[in-house]
């Protein structure tokens, strides 16, 4: 909660939320769908209520699509039952750990790689059924309201209507499955185009790569890493959101940093753009090159000859010498123009003199 609000301070505004299992809880409190104070209390007695349980339960991924699994299922309702879509691939399964045990040797039998994860209950299996009844009275005093900005259901994979203002939604949440997947088809379909996961360490944002279509433009952002320095993690993520196209309020940025603002430079001296654009080849904006003619006395070409070298040599040395001096490409060269307008100062003037004597044994007068 803490860190999307930071994000929401730099002026980054969601288009569309969605959690993953008691994530969608924190989604729901920056919606609008209850005070933080609310939600606070509906995650307490929620994890209470299912430590509460017995255990013997465990969790199953499963390296399967949906309807691959799912024959799997049947006749293991009161037992056993698929909790999260997470990609096309990647299921979950909860329930009964003897019933997953054997579960985990058909699958496997059949070629399906499963992994068990560490949990201490089996979540979203019909193992928390006995709380659903308890959970519904002690959030009964939540005054739920409709969300003000669009939210994405765990339990449909859908854009979210008024069923979420209620504590029935939120019973049905601990023992359904976390449709993850289908939502993250759903934000594509939205035409969202970047995505920022809020949490301590990059997983939703793998997945949800893993949801999108070949042809699919969502650019995927974290905001925190494991084991890293949190500050300077975070600082690059908003680099990056900016340089994504994200707005980000830099007055906000800068409200409490010692920062002064700088004046560029007040001439043009290299006409080049510095719009961030997809690739960097090509980030110069297009120039037309002119070439003129170059005058030169009848003396000074018997000098260029007799140094064996041509006109032509001469004036593409100085050019390949200015072009190096002032670290520019052939597109931000123009021959045509005084060094001085294009940001040649007079020690730079210098080294290029001193550059095109000792490179063609031309020596310079005046």
């Amino acid at each position: 909660y803490a860190l999307a609000r930071l994000w929401m301070s730099l002026g980054v505004e969601p288009a569309v939320l969605i959690g993953h299992s008691v994530g969608e809880v924190v989604a729901a409190c920056i919606a609008g769908v209850f005070t933080l104070e609310e939600a606070i209390l509906l995650i307490a007695n929620r994890g209470r209520l299912m430590q509460s349980l017995p255990e013997g339960g465990t969790m199953l991924s499963v390296k399967a699509g949906r309807e691959e699994v799912l024959p799997f299922l049947e006749g293991l309702e009161d037992s056993v039952s698929l909790a999260a879509e997470n990609a096309p691939n990647q299921m979950v399964l909860s329930g009964k750990a003897d019933a997953l045990e054997s579960l985990k040797l058909e699958l496997t039998a059949k070629g399906v790689k499963t992994r068990q994860l560490e949990v201490s209950h089996a979540f979203h299996s019909p193992l928390m059924d006995p709380v659903q009844q308890e959970f519904k009275e002690t959030i009964s005093g939540i005054q739920f309201k409709k969300p003000v900005l669009p939210i994405i259901s765990n339990l449909t994979g859908e854009l979210a209507g008024d069923e979420i203002a209620t504590p029935d939604y939120w019973v049905k949440h601990i023992r359904g499955c976390v449709g993850f997947s289908p939502g993250g088809h759903q934000i594509e379909h939205m035409g969202i185009q970047l995505g920022l996961e809020i949490g301590p360490h990059p997983v939703l944002s793998s997945l949800a790569g893993l949801n999108q279509s070949e042809d699919s433009e969502i650019q995927w952002l974290f905001s925190l890493k494991r084991d890293r320095e949190d500050q300077l993690i975070f600082l690059r993520q908003v680099a990056e959101w900016y340089k994504a196209g994200g707005e980000v309020n830099w007055t906000a940025f800068y409200q409490n940093r010692e920062a002064n603002r700088i004046t560029l430079p007040t001439y043009p001296y290299q006409r080049k753009r510095y719009w961030l654009e997809e690739s960097t080849a090509g980030r110069a904006s297009a120039v037309v090159v002119e070439k003129r003619e170059t005058e030169v006395t009848a003396g000074q070409t018997e000098e260029i000859v007799s140094h064996n070298l041509s006109l032509n040599d001469i004036l593409t040395l100085v050019k390949s010498i200015i072009m190096d001096a002032l670290k520019m490409n052939e597109r931000e060269y123009f021959d045509t123009t005084a060094l001085l307008a294009i940001g040649a100062c007079s020690c730079v003037q210098l080294e290029v003199v001193k550059k095109v004597e000792g490179n063609s044994g031309v020596k310079s007068k005046g």
